[in-house]
């Protein structure tokens, strides 16, 4: 029942997902896109109303939606530039933490992507990795391992997979494998090493430019997805997370972004004492399924 949406610059795998989609009849739950994920602008598309299945659709006004129209389903490749803002350049970023709030997936699969786009900027690769994710969401990432020397995809070293994703992510897994079997690979002896990745997207709490506590507040209850009328309360935010009622359920990391901008008062006692509350839930071992809560503080990403 899991809504699919595959991104790729080449249409050929736009192509075989259109067939598997139609081969399956799950035409309706399938979005091809041809384009650059670098391009793409969560907090100005939202996915949730897209839809190619039909044999006619349309821009929605406002937020760049795309309804369907029509009768019989049909499986389609949108271009991007009919779901992405027109002012919206190639690799650009008016802000570098634009969208971290703001992602639509709970899960990305990366199959030979990251070790190519990272060459053009890994910072901002991160990121947009990291926007695109509902806070508390999956990457699984598959690229060339340089335990073998390379006979097809890009390889790796492991720390090459894992250092780029060390601050808005927790590392999961990082594990050896091989890839599937191409055309190009059953060439082969045996298809190439890879490495597996699975990381977690952190919450992300940006309090650089924020100037009073309610503000903090108001950013943490945002990532956590919690109920508007959410109290702002230590004793409340515990309630909710033991209980799982936000919109993000645990494991989850909370990464702080800085201490308030200059001059502002009670950011850092703030921070002080979330790290107070997740660290104290952890000693009285409240997670019997082992699914823990902790915080982690940086001054930049």
């Amino acid at each position: 029942g899991c809504r699919v949406v595959g991104v790729d610059l080449i249409e050929k795998p736009l192509r075989d997902l259109k067939a598997r989609a139609i081969q399956t009849h799950t035409v309706d739950r399938c979005i091809a896109v041809k384009g650059d994920i670098l391009r793409m602008s969560t907090k100005r598309i939202s996915f949730d109303a897209v839809s190619c299945a039909w044999n006619r659709y349309k821009v929605g006004e406002g937020h760049n939606s795309i309804s369907g129209e029509g009768d019989e389903p049909t499986a389609r490749i949108l271009p991007l530039d009919s779901i992405a803002p027109a002012d919206y350049a190639p690799g650009q970023s008016s802000n570098a933490n634009e969208g971290l709030n703001g992602g639509q997936f709970d899960f990305i699969l990366d199959v030979q992507c990251f070790h190519v786009v990272r060459l053009v900027d890994e910072k901002l690769t991160v990121k947009a990795i990291s926007s695109h994710l509902k806070p508390g969401g999956l990457y699984l990432v598959m690229t060339g391992n340089d335990k073998e020397p390379e006979v097809g995809p890009s390889v790796l070293s492991e720390s090459q997979v894992k250092l780029p994703f060390s601050t808005l992510f927790d590392a999961l897994s990082v594990a050896e494998t091989r890839f599937d079997d191409t055309e190009h690979y059953t060439r082969l002896v045996k298809p190439p090493l890879a490495w597996c990745g699975l990381f977690r997207r952190r919450l992300v709490v940006d309090l650089r430019e924020v100037g009073s506590v309610a503000e903090a507040w108001q950013i943490l209850l945002e990532e956590i997805r919690a109920q508007e009328d959410h109290p702002r309360s230590f004793e409340a935010l515990r309630s909710s997370i033991i209980n799982d009622q936000n919109g993000v359920e645990r494991p989850f990391t909370v990464l702080t972004v800085g201490s308030g901008r200059t001059g502002a008062s009670g950011i850092e006692v703030w921070i002080d004492r979330l790290e107070a509350t997740l660290t104290q839930m952890q000693r009285d071992s409240l997670f019997q399924d082992g699914r823990a809560v902790k915080l982690v503080r940086r001054q930049r990403i």
